[in-house]
């Protein structure tokens, strides 16, 4: 019987280390494609740019016994733009396929688990795509169940292109949301999730944030798309350093993270529902959306100095404020 495989996009930017064990780990997976999306260059005067084009240099050598294909952007688009190019480029010669960052590590089960989920979950307009993250702590479920979200955790994922189709980058649907209850009804009422995802999404429609998830996270919601989660975490994510755009250092919670097996055949849920108590406690302990005042600004004020570069003083200031009571 022939092994099913699945096309991988991999997005990679400036650390030629872990693209080079990411493709490693790919081709001894069941891939039937690999796409490389390499953002253009930094063009900041001062920067060593040698990891770039060490990168570059990888992509352009690199070769497998699947078909490889490569885009690299002319300039530099940052984040919030390239990843999202590259995933319409992906699925523009895709129906389905997996997505993985340089920084992500995949399980040997995350492939069988994505592809068995692909398929089953193909002509269901309202899966929109299938984690290989499961961040939470307290809770440990059967090997082979899993549930659904309306958070897309997007650190190593599958999708189709159907689900892709509904990225609006403009989010133009949100000026008129905003003044409805619409916000209250998708965060079940809670007033800090509430908060929390209107400044969220105020602050990514006016380009104060890079960040192309919060709008795959609009678009889901908009859509009321569903994430498959899986029973244990099957990606973990090793890109916490200066290098990176946004996690520059590990949450404290991520260390602490089950990851485990997957059984096989799943076991598919009867009714396909958001775990409202999971999705509450991803707000609270993922997304800290009960932060008020000193401990938000906290937060907001290190995001701000790695957005514009100061990646190693928000890391030593990120270590020196662990110690202060939020």
């Amino acid at each position: 019987m022939t092994e099913e495989r699945v096309p991988a996009l991999v997005i990679a930017y400036n650390r030629p280390d872990f693209l080079r064990q990411l493709l490693q780990t790919l081709t001894q997976s069941p891939v039937s494609a690999i796409y490389i999306a390499v953002d253009g260059v930094i063009s900041t005067p001062g920067v060593n740019k040698s990891s770039y084009w060490e990168v570059r240099e990888i992509c352009q050598n690199f070769t497998a016994e699947v078909p490889v294909h490569l885009l690299t952007q002319p300039t530099n688009l940052g984040t919030g733009r390239a990843v999202p190019a590259a995933i319409s480029w992906f699925f523009g010669q895709e129906e389905r396929g997996v997505i993985l960052e340089d920084d992500c590590r995949p399980t040997s089960d995350f492939f069988p688990f994505a592809i068995e989920l692909l398929d089953y979950y193909a002509e269901s307009d309202d899966v929109f795509m299938i984690s290989g993250n499961n961040h939470r702590l307290d809770r440990v479920t059967a090997p082979d169940e899993y549930s659904f979200s309306r958070h897309g955790q997007i650190w190593g994922w599958a999708s189709w292109r159907r689900a892709w189709a509904h990225y609006d980058h403009s989010m133009a649907a949100w000026p008129s949301l905003r003044r409805s209850r619409w916000l209250e009804e998708v965060c079940g009422g809670y007033p800090d999730a509430v908060r929390y995802w209107r400044w969220i999404f105020d602050e990514t429609i006016k380009d104060k944030v890079d960040a192309w998830d919060y709008r795959w996270t609009f678009a889901m919601w908009h859509e009321r798309g569903l994430s498959v989660v899986p029973p244990r975490n099957l990606v973990e994510n090793i890109g916490f350093d200066a290098r990176s755009t946004h996690t520059t250092s590990a949450p404290d919670w991520y260390g602490e993270i089950p990851r485990g097996e997957v059984r096989f055949p799943l076991r598919h849920p009867a009714i396909r529902s958001v775990d409202s108590d999971g999705d509450r406690w991803t707000d609270v302990n993922i997304f800290n959306t009960e932060l008020r005042g000193l401990a938000r600004l906290k937060q907001s004020m290190l995001r701000t100095l790695a957005r514009v570069g100061l990646d190693r003083f928000a890391l030593r200031l990120a270590s020196l404020l662990r110690s202060v009571r939020k």
